[in-house]
């Protein structure tokens, strides 16, 4: 019971602030360590497409409960579910692209429909997990861009003028790649972005405090840095 209690409650992450212009708020469904880092790791290298859903599925639970709550006061929330999407040669690559996976369980345990028709990726490039922040900036600069029937001089544009979204992907460590996604989504007129990620890799000496049942992530003013 009380496992299930701490993956109900998640953990809050911290709002983009700060150097970050994309999105306002983040919930993970727990710390990258342990069981959920090797789960994630099995999902993304060793071809277990099946557990993608379940996490996903788990992470509705947090995101309803610390996201839900906040739009009551507007009527029925209805966001956007948007993956972060893989480089086209790196979902060949691995067939499949686990932050698409994630944001369907996601969707079906919040009722919402998955929206992965709005962001592409195009610029590759190294794999980020040994960068820091600055570098992932960098490294992702122009990397993100509207699928290409909404870019600039298109007819068609998504339905996203004053509508919350879920970007969702697997961790969140620096914030780099929620935020380049959030600015492109934001452009394209989303009102409020919330990053929703299976775990967040922040340092163990940035988390405030125990939880019952899991970590609050928020950290103090000088962890701005990491978000």
């Amino acid at each position: 019971m009380g496992g299930q209690t701490g993956l109900r409650r998640g953990i809050d992450g911290p709002a983009g602030e700060g150097t970050y212009r994309g999105y306002d708020r983040a919930v993970s469904l727990g710390v990258y360590q342990g069981q959920l880092a090797h789960l994630i790791r099995q999902l993304k290298f060793d071809g277990r497409s099946d557990l993608g859903w379940p996490l996903g599925n788990l992470l509705a639970w947090p995101v309803q409960a610390r996201l839900g709550p906040a739009a009551e006061d507007r009527g029925p929330w209805r966001p956007a579910v948007v993956p972060v999407p893989l480089h086209p040669d790196r979902r060949r690559e691995r067939g499949y692209n686990q932050a698409a996976l994630v944001a369907a369980g996601l969707a079906a345990g919040l009722g919402l429909r998955v929206h992965s028709n709005i962001l592409t990726r195009i610029k590759g490039g190294m794999p980020q997990a040994n960068l820091d922040r600055l570098a992932r900036l960098n490294a992702l600069e122009g990397a993100f861009a509207p699928a290409r029937r909404y870019r600039s001089g298109a007819s068609a544009r998504p339905r996203l003028a004053g509508s919350d979204v879920l970007l969702v992907d697997d961790v969140l460590t620096t914030g780099a790649t929620l935020d380049a996604c959030a600015s492109v989504l934001k452009s394209l007129g989303a009102r409020r972005v919330f990053g929703c990620t299976v775990a967040v890799g922040l340092p163990r000496r940035l988390w405030r405090g125990r939880l019952p049942g899991g970590f609050d992530s928020r950290p103090a003013k000088s962890a701005r840095t990491y978000v």
